[in-house]
């Protein structure tokens, strides 16, 4: 791993898709230097890169400053929880990873600034509990029965301070203990469940006292339970004690919320931080119903991991005021410091504006949800396994950069990684730090850029050849539907837009039926079901299910999104392949080397000519910028059987790819040697025109490696980028309603 940088000033912009309007704020934190700071728009032109228009250089200081990792629960306030002295407690508990620092599952101790007690899962699995004496700094601590790992344990905690005893039962085996010390005196008012108090805990080894695991039916009372409410409790049955009942939580109402009140008649109000998994699997699930729409009592459970993350929380650096007439782009900001310098992404879109448009022109759709979901990702080491299923390659053979380093170190998660405890991460946010999301970075698994780095080339390139576009992203699109395409005649995707929401897919189509054009340069596009939270925009969910190439499966039953409450998997398995509107979708993928397109028979119609115009050989991207040719990484096929419509011609096609590329496990019914098996023609990139009679449709390379061979080392666009400005040209020339087949482009 390379070494990183001895001074760093680190940062993320908020929001990360901005429009003219709106202010921009960079949140900034590293190794407690002091930075300049400059603003960039990295599309522009060399000679215009490092304009920083009405934005001033600054400065300013990057203090330390750690992320608050692991989730948890704000129950109160409520003066009730200051007056209990003897009181019982109910849960369930299905712990997933125990660690040698103890994870609290609930406590109103605050240390430092009020008194309290603390129940604690221990390193030996013991459910334990501990208290402040109001005499002295002194606690007393007290550990009883263990739980069972993975499994749904029911624990009862009866604290009876006249007596002086604690008595702790884990279905129904029961440990107790008695104390001549003082039980009571505490101060907190508020319940806090799954993490201690407090704000910075960095992710270690030994974990940093947040729980791991699901936690269901958290109940307090105000008084000793006896043996006859201790049977009810354990059935969900809170009548018994609804005397003495001080706060119940239903955490079925976590589900797509993050805030709601807790269901005693004291409806105390309940604050949901850092993103615990909802809807998952309870102590009640018993698999009739695989939704939580359906069967709430089922999912009334969250899974809190030391590891979760919804915002670093890092503190305001700068912020930017984008005037009305900010050019669409994608910025940064640059962090300088004496040894480094960091340049924060933003993007400025041309979505919703509101200035008239003529109907003429191009945009530029830039995948940000698939930033987001790659952002940060070492999947090399946290899930090794599915790394090697899709790559062929062990840690050994990758030399990771120090931006990988610092998400390990620190402990941030992408998509494709996994838990601590090995679950699937089903949520990412842009309020992080997202080093991979950077214009240099050098992605271990190609060689060279992906993401937004790989995005910079195309736009670039379009610069340099003169294109007036306009930028636009996923989240505007997911907003906004077709309206956000309206008034382009054509729109181009970038690189890898993989990660597609429903609104998303349904502005495309509308766009595409009411005679849009589509330039496709991507490959493994509209593959995976995705939802942006509603109340946190910056918030993007995916849940694998059990089917599909994937990094990791969701647990059974646990694959719906709690932010749209539909349905997660591939598209395709929710009858949306994305063949349906390119024409084309996902066939394969590997990291080796890449190969360049044939044109097919097809191809010589005469409709097809103004696309090779300029390009001699029946070969395109023999010399790619990436894998060393154009097909690679990952790519896409047509296949009438999954929707490639009629009027859809396969123009060229790349083939004889070699090891360790491999067809896709959706598209088998059973094992065989098949699925490893690279000479498998499925194993191909389709290039598609699939123009309808009203003049509109896709153009489709069916490759994530397309963007990066359109130019050469000096700047010359190559027979791809020729190839490609032949088709953009042509759809922004021929005016809707005319079929750019058929009728000759406008000069």
């Amino acid at each position: 791993m390379k070494d990183r940088p001895e001074q760093l000033a680190l940062g993320y912009a908020a929001p990360f898709v901005a429009r003219p309007g709106d202010r921009v704020e960079v949140h900034v934190a590293g190794d407690d230097c002091p930075y300049e700071s400059s603003v960039v728009r990295l599309d522009a032109g060399p000679e215009d890169r490092r304009r920083s228009g009405v934005w001033p250089d600054g400065e300013g200081v990057a203090a330390a400053s750690g992320s608050t990792f692991g989730s948890w629960l704000e129950v109160g306030p409520s003066s009730e929880f200051r007056d209990l002295r003897s009181f019982s407690l109910s849960f369930w508990i299905y712990p997933t990873l125990l660690t040698p620092r103890p994870q609290v599952v609930m406590g109103t101790m605050d240390p430092g600034v009020s008194r309290g007690w603390q129940v604690t899962l221990e390193e030996s699995g013991s459910i334990g509990i501990s208290w402040d004496l109001a005499e002295s700094d002194e606690q007393e601590r007290f550990r009883g029965a263990p739980v069972t790992p993975r499994t749904w344990n029911h624990v009862l905690l009866i604290v009876d301070a006249a007596n002086g005893t604690v008595r702790i039962s884990v279905d129904d085996a029961v440990s107790g203990s008695r104390t001549d010390r003082a039980i009571g005196g505490w101060d907190g008012d508020r319940l806090v469940i799954g993490a201690p108090h407090g704000r910075t805990r960095p992710v270690s080894a030994d974990g940093n006292g947040c729980l791991n695991g699901k936690l269901a039916e958290p109940a307090i009372m105000r008084a000793p339970v006896g043996e006859e409410a201790t049977a009810a409790l354990r059935y969900g049955d809170f009548d018994a004690v609804a005397a003495d009942l001080l706060c119940r939580l239903d955490l079925s109402r976590a589900i797509g919320s993050t805030r709601f009140e807790e269901v005693s008649s004291h409806g105390l109000p309940v604050e949901v931080f850092n993103l615990p998994t909802a809807g998952v699997t309870g102590p009640r699930w018993h698999g009739r119903s695989s939704s939580f729409v359906e069967d709430p009592e089922g999912y009334a459970a969250l899974h809190f991991h030391d590891d979760d993350l919804d915002d670093a929380r890092w503190p305001v650096g700068l912020g930017l005021d984008l005037p009305d007439e900010t050019p669409s782009g994608l910025y940064a900001v640059c962090l300088k410091t004496a040894d480094h310098e960091d340049q924060v992404p933003f993007v400025v879109s041309a979505a919703g504006r509101g200035k008239e448009r003529t109907g003429e022109g191009l945009a530029v759709l830039l995948p940000t949800l698939t930033y987001l979901a790659y952002a940060d990702e070492h999947e090399l080491l946290s899930n090794p396994d599915s790394y090697g299923d899709f790559t062929g390659l062990e840690v050994e053979d990758v030399e990771l950069t120090w931006r990988d380093g610092y998400a390990i170190e620190e402990g941030y998660l992408s998509l494709y990684d996994v838990h601590r405890d090995g679950s699937t991460v089903p949520y990412a946010s842009l309020r992080r730090p997202l080093l991979n999301m950077r214009p240099d970075y050098v992605w271990p698994l190609i060689g060279g850029p992906h993401g937004v780095g790989m995005d910079l080339r195309l736009l670039r390139w379009l610069e340099a050849r003169g294109f007036d576009y306009e930028v636009i992203a996923d989240h505007d699109l997911d907003r906004d539907g077709e309206a956000t395409l309206d008034g382009f005649r054509a729109v181009i995707t970038g690189g890898h837009p993989e990660y597609w929401t429903s609104p998303m897919l349904n502005g495309l189509e509308g766009y595409l039926d009411a005679g849009g054009r589509l330039v496709y340069l991507g490959g493994n596009g509209l593959y995976w079901v995705t939802g942006i939270d509603p109340e946190r925009r910056y918030v993007a969910e995916v849940r694998r299910g059990q089917a599909g190439s994937r990094p990791s499966s969701s647990p059974p039953g646990e694959n719906r999104l709690t932010t749209t409450r539909e349905m997660g998997g591939l598209w395709r398995h929710r009858g949306r392949a994305s063949q349906e509107l390119l024409g084309v979708g996902t066939t394969a993928t590997g990291a080796g080397r890449g190969r360049p397109y044939k044109r097919t028979r097809a191809s010589r119609d005469p409709r097809f000519s103004w696309v090779f115009e300029g390009i001699q050989d029946d070969e395109v991207g023999a010399a790619g910028g990436i894998l060393g040719g154009v097909a690679g990484y990952e790519f896409d096929r047509a296949d009438s059987e999954l929707g490639t419509p009629p009027h859809a011609t396969v123009i060229a096609s790349a083939t004889d790819f070699a090891e360790p590329y491999r067809p896709m496990i959706e598209d088998f019914t059973g094992t065989g040697p098949q699925l490893g098996d690279s000479s498998n023609g499925l194993v191909r990139a389709d290039m598609v025109m699939a123009i309808d009679g009203d003049g509109g449709g896709v153009f489709s390379t069916g490759s994530a490696a397309w963007c990066g061979s359109l130019a050469d080392e000096s700047g010359d666009s190559t027979d791809v980028g020729i190839l490609t400005a032949n088709v953009i040209r042509r759809f922004l020339s021929v005016p809707r309603g005319t079929n750019p087949l058929e009728t000759e482009a406008e000069t």
